[in-house]
């Protein structure tokens, strides 16, 4: 997606952050699509806490999720998100309400789902703003609590 995005954004710079084995495969890809340039592989981090607030949006592209720790770390920092529509996401995420959902393995979503975002601030103000509401009130420690408790009442007899 990122040389579709490069048609639009020129300037547009990209972090993957986190490593895994598909590095060494995603670096080559970026390097046969010439864009590596607009690309930094940051690996494993740590302080997540202090990238996050830095970044415009944040793409999470998984294609097999149950419910990402990452994506509610940019939702609580107000990112304006788009992921897949794949495990939990989309209970996490609402289209067009505090985020932007879309199909899986699909680059060209991917690539207009930002390019959306990147062209229109507002937009991105707006979908950031909802997405840390619903992470400061659907997934905090007191709802998660109620969340446990009532799933233990309601099966814990069986």
């Amino acid at each position: 997606a990122i040389p579709h995005i490069l048609t639009k954004h020129p300037r547009a710079y990209f972090l993957l952050l986190g490593d895994g084995p598909e590095h060494q495969s995603l670096q080559a890809q970026a390097e046969r699509a010439g864009v590596l340039e607009h690309v930094r592989f940051c690996g494993h981090v740590d302080d997540v806490e202090n990238i996050l607030p830095g970044l415009d949006l944040f793409v999470l592209p998984s294609n097999y999720e149950c419910s990402p720790v990452a994506l509610l770390e940019a939702m609580a920092v107000g990112l304006p998100l788009v992921a897949n529509r794949v495990g939990g996401i989309p209970e996490m995420v609402e289209n067009d309400v505090n985020g932007l959902l879309i199909s899986p393995a699909s680059s060209s979503e991917l690539a207009a789902a930002v390019n959306v975002l990147l062209a229109d601030e507002g937009l991105r103000d707006r979908l950031g703003r909802a997405a840390r509401a619903t992470a400061c009130s659907r997934f905090n420690r007191d709802a998660g609590l109620a969340l446990l408790q009532d799933q233990y009442l309601r099966y814990g007899r069986s």
